[in-house]
C-alpha cells in the first residue's frame, strides 16, 4: 500500500479547493481524482487555474487487490460482468450515472474478442494495469 507524505496530501488538497474555499465539493474531489488518475495537476497563477500533465501515476495493484475490486463488480459471481454491473455499482459506490454507451465502451476497451458483453477476470486486470506505451510494444 503506498504511503503518502503529508506535502502530497497537501497537495492533492489544494489541487482539490479548485475555489479557494477550504472546502472540498464531492464533484470537485471526484473531479480532481480522476485528472490526477490521468495525469495531470492544477497549477494556480493569481486566479486563473491551469492543468499539467505530469505523467500517469502508476497504479500498483496486487492480484488480491484487483480480484476484490473484480469481485465487487461480479455481483452474480458468474466469473465475469458487463455493461450493467458497472453502471450499478458506480451509481451505488460514487454516486455517478455511468451512460449506457460508456459502459458499453468500457467493456469493449477490455474485451478480447470484439462483440464481446462481458468481461473476466484477467481482461480486467490487464485494462487495470495498462499505461499509454502498452500499445508499442
Amino acid at each position: 500500500m503506498n504511503q503518502y507524505q503529508p506535502e502530497d496530501l497537501e497537495m492533492l488538497a489544494a489541487d482539490m479547493d479548485i475555489d479557494g474555499t477550504h472546502l472540498i465539493p464531492k464533484g470537485e474531489f471526484i473531479d480532481v481524482l480522476f485528472r490526477r488518475e490521468q495525469g495531470y495537476v492544477v497549477q494556480e497563477k493569481g486566479t486563473e487555474h491551469t492543468f499539467h500533465l505530469i505523467g500517469k501515476a502508476p497504479m500498483d495493484f496486487t492480484d488480491k487487490e484487483l480480484e476484490e475490486a473484480f469481485s465487487v463488480f461480479d455481483i452474480k459471481q458468474a466469473g465475469k460482468f458487463g455493461a450493467k454491473e458497472i453502471r450499478g455499482v458506480m451509481q451505488a459506490v460514487a454516486e455517478t450515472d455511468v451512460k449506457a454507451l460508456d459502459a458499453h465502451k468500457m467493456i469493449e476497451a477490455a474485451a478480447s474478442t470484439p462483440d464481446q458483453a462481458a468481461i473476466d477476470l484477467e481482461e480486467f486486470k490487464r485494462i487495470i494495469r495498462w499505461t499509454p506505451g502498452d500499445e508499442e510494444e
